[in-house]
């Protein structure tokens, strides 16, 4: 399987079970327990470290809800009287602060990258089968799991956020135009950030990503030890979800 294809193969299943295109998830069964499961000490480290991330992905989560039109007010003033150049150099201020937001959704971007393929060998090498394996790692299962719900809630909020993008636009304009002091590693890094923009759905691209290297990097590992895995544990997320609606809508009933 080429790169291309293996990454296609990755991106095509996690979407299809992440919007319920799979069909039908009763079959899931019901072997893992994310709510007592608790590292092993050979699991602490790793485990901590996605606790970590997971508190960072929290705070980014809820700091991006409350993005709304980010600049555009004040962009769309500037450029109505832009010869007002104190009125510009404010306006370029206020971008400078939302893009401060944007750049910490970036980075943790890629320290998400680069943490799947640690969770990923755990959960995936075996020796045991994937469902085995997983019910042998249930703590790990569960951190993967939380990152995986919280890609897929931040790209649901980007992609009803076009002030990102259009913030982020409105910066790079003004590097162009020399408005904004930066250096060559500044170039470098806002190219990065518009290419992650640029995405609709920039999480899942990063965990995609994250998972093709894995893929990449460990050739002698069945690819399917590495989907199976991820669908496993996003069927149960889901259906998950679903009983906690269930059990909640039957107990307003009563």
């Amino acid at each position: 399987m080429t790169g291309g294809s293996c990454g296609e193969v990755v991106r095509s299943m996690l979407r299809s079970h992440c919007d319920g295109s799979q069909g039908d998830i009763e079959y899931v069964e019901l072997f893992l327990d994310f709510e007592n499961a608790s590292p092993q000490d050979d699991e602490r480290y790793l485990f901590d470290l996605c606790e970590k991330i997971i508190i960072q992905c929290t705070e980014v989560l809820s700091d991006v809800k409350c993005y709304g039109e980010g600049a555009t007010n004040v962009i769309r003033e500037s450029m109505q009287n832009h010869h007002d150049l104190a009125l510009r150099d404010m306006a370029m201020s206020v971008v400078a602060e939302f893009v401060a937001r944007i750049r910490c959704y970036f980075e943790l971007s890629l320290r998400i990258e680069k943490l799947v393929p640690e969770l990923l060998w755990d959960l995936c090498s075996g020796p045991l089968p994937p469902e085995e394996q997983l019910d042998r790692k249930q703590s790990l299962a569960r951190q993967l799991a939380r990152i995986i719900d919280f890609v897929l809630d931040f790209d649901a909020i980007k992609m009803c956020t076009p002030a990102l993008q259009n913030d982020f636009s409105h910066y790079r304009r003004g590097i162009g135009l020399g408005l904004l002091e930066n250096s060559a590693g500044d170039v470098e890094l806002a190219n990065s950030i518009s290419l992650f923009l640029a995405t609709p759905t920039p999480m899942l691209s990063s965990l995609s990503s994250a998972t093709l290297e894995f893929v990449r990097s460990h050739p002698t590992l069945p690819i399917g030890n590495t989907t199976d895995t991820l669908a496993t544990i996003v069927r149960y997320a889901i259906y998950d979800l679903m009983q906690f609606v269930h059990d909640k809508t039957s107990g307003d009933l009563h």
